[in-house]
């Protein structure tokens, strides 16, 4: 018997053995326990550095203090999730003609774009304007954009969700063919002003079948595949609830298999451009509360195990499901989300590894990170119950940081860790009590609507 197979041997018999608690009252308790077992030494998929982003309106690019290389605020709050991300600058209003008369003639924008790129480390995605039909003007605009952002430039986007042109930019019969040449025109004139610019796309909204031909037709010009989603909408419907949004999985998880049905063979890898709860700027009471938060954290953690290249959510300081917004004195501060891109930040850096034993509103990811680093994330999307997780996993002690508020509405008094995150970026969580696992054994109760970190130190 191998290395490998002994050790799996010994974690399918190790619920005979007994049971270490991060809960001491569960000791000896008969509960309902659904159990995990998580073997951290198979092999995993490995998590990119620049995972998570935030995605902005270009319009954004216009507003007063916030792409400022002096933004400290907002520069610490991005630096708080990671030296490494994206930005993406697009959205609906990327492809408003009425904003032409901004994007290319105002350079002090761009340089503030760039200056805020250095401060925090971060890479941009920039999308230009392609339902103006004005491919000479976009290319104007990528060479200033290239010229002042440099080698934080990630990638150029042409176009925002040209699967909804046909409802107020072209004509109701426009479809992906005619989307590819005028994508090929573009393509052609960004070549003649910015040369080795690299290209991505197709920024859909929900219409996978785009793909297919975009990647026939383009794929060895891109260097990675874009989509869009959200997960219920629009924010004026009364059918959008709380529990619906935290039962959404399958849709999501139903998307992830569309796309990777065209992009099987290509080599080509896909990150979520633009991401949020609910579109329409976000319902309140659903998308500005913790429940928003422990959706994306299910969410991020379930693209990164179907292996794409990351997340951005979407932006807007007058949009109840933004992870950031101005206060009244100008600074910006986190909201419910930046909790969910917080404890990701924290767990989400190495491999994520298969875990045996999954319940449908108690979500589970197991992450090896350098040297002995292993952590358990877990999820109870059940806004009345507590869970309580028996897990099996080698290991000597764990410590456990809670994803916690008041109550799934809750839109304020969210803390990770027992600490919340202030203006500036700063977040100093509470000393954590270890507790020994037991023949690698322990149990763990996780309230109702509530995530947790847990710890596990091999010695």
């Amino acid at each position: 018997m191998n290395s490998i197979d002994r050790r799996r041997f010994l974690l399918s018999c190790a619920g005979l053995l007994g049971i270490g608690t991060l809960s001491p009252k569960l000791r000896g308790a008969d509960y309902d326990e659904q159990e995990l077992v998580v073997d951290f030494d198979v092999p995993g998929r490995l998590i990119p550095r620049d995972f998570l982003g935030l995605s902005f309106e270009t319009q954004s690019l216009f507003s007063e203090g916030i792409f400022l290389p002096e933004n400290r605020s907002l520069i610490s709050l991005v630096q708080r999730l990671g030296p490494t991300g994206i930005i993406r600058i697009g959205g609906n209003s990327s492809d408003r003609p009425y904003l032409d008369k901004w994007l290319h003639r105002n350079r002090t924008h761009f340089k503030n774009l760039a200056g805020f790129l250095s401060a925090t480390g971060w890479r941009l995605i920039y999308g230009l304007d392609l339902g103006s039909d004005k491919a000479e003007q976009a290319a104007t605009e990528a060479e200033m954009v290239a010229e002042l952002v440099g080698s934080k430039l990630l990638a150029f986007q042409f176009g925002n969700e040209p699967d909804l042109f046909r409802s107020d930019l072209r004509r109701s019969n426009y479809n992906c063919s005619d989307y590819l040449i005028e994508w090929r025109e573009f393509l052609k004139a960004l070549r003649t002003r910015v040369s080795g610019g690299p290209v991505a796309g197709p920024d859909i909204s929900y219409d996978t079948s785009w793909l297919g031909p975009f990647i026939t037709r383009f794929g060895s010009q891109v260097v990675f595949l874009t989509c869009h989603y959200y997960s219920e909408g629009p924010a004026s419907s009364a059918e959008v609830t709380m529990e619906r949004m935290l039962d959404s999985g399958d849709a999501l998880r139903k998307l992830i298999d569309s796309v990777a049905s065209y992009t099987e063979g290509s080599q080509l890898k896909v990150r979520m451009a633009e991401i949020n709860s609910v579109f329409g700027g976000g319902k309140p009471g659903i998308s500005d509360t913790l429940g928003a938060a422990l959706w994306g954290v299910d969410v991020m953690f379930t693209l990164a195990q179907a292996g794409w290249l990351g997340i951005n959510f979407h932006v807007g300081n007058d949009a109840y499901y933004s992870p950031v917004g101005r206060t009244g004195i100008g600074a910006f501060e986190p909201r419910p989300l930046y909790y969910a891109m917080l404890l990701f930040a924290y767990a989400g850096r190495g491999s994520i590894v298969p875990i045996r034993g999954q319940r449908k509103r108690l979500r589970a990811f197991a992450i090896r990170g350098k040297g002995n680093e292993r952590k358990l994330v877990l999820v109870n999307k059940n806004l009345a119950q507590a869970e309580h997780v028996r897990i099996t996993t080698t290991g000597h002690t764990a410590t456990i940081l809670h994803l916690t508020a008041p109550s799934a509405e809750s839109k304020t008094g969210i803390t990770f860790g027992g600490a919340s995150v202030d203006s500036n970026g700063r977040w100093v969580p509470l000393p954590t009590r270890s507790a020994a696992l037991k023949s690698n054994r322990f149990v763990v109760e996780l309230p109702a609507a509530s995530a947790a970190v847990i710890d596990i130190h091999a010695g």
